[in-house]
């Protein structure tokens, strides 16, 4: 396995949670903090996705792709993760604040997150329950150098 460097882009998000949901992202930006604290990326190339099903062998795809609404694509600080941006609630805990509703978002310390639909990829919530909170039990980055 090669170092992670922090430039590379595009990034394949994969999260497993407690529950065996299997969901995750694929990113046309790194996952970098920038300064000050903004969104980046591209909608052609930036994505969330579920697989969908009770059996690992039954599972289908489901993908969200760009619906041209916002630009809200990634957000890296040291607080948090947000992919997709663009609703009516909003994420706070005792560390970090987001907003708006995020269709994917992790804490600082990648154990816990929510999904709920946004208006970047007009998505479902890919996991949890009815407030699309989530416990995350594996997650795996792949950053790719495109140079």
């Amino acid at each position: 396995m090669s170092e992670w460097k922090e430039e590379m882009s595009p990034v394949l998000l994969i999260i497993r949670d407690v529950v065996g949901h299997v969901f995750g992202a694929v990113c046309s930006t790194a996952l970098q903090p920038l300064t000050p604290p903004h969104y980046a990326g591209t909608g052609d190339s930036c994505l969330l996705f579920r697989f969908t099903g009770e059996h690992p062998h039954t599972r289908e795809l489901r993908t969200f792709h760009w619906t041209g609404d916002n630009q809200f694509f990634v957000n890296a600080t040291k607080d948090f993760l947000s992919i997709g941006a663009g609703g009516l609630s909003s994420i706070t805990n005792s560390r970090s604040t987001c907003p708006t509703a995020a269709g994917l978002w992790l804490d600082a310390d990648l154990n816990n997150g929510r999904s709920q639909n946004c208006a970047t990829f007009n998505n479902e919530p890919l996991a949890g329950g009815l407030e699309g909170d989530f416990v995350v039990q594996f997650v795996e980055a792949f950053g790719f150098s495109m140079s």
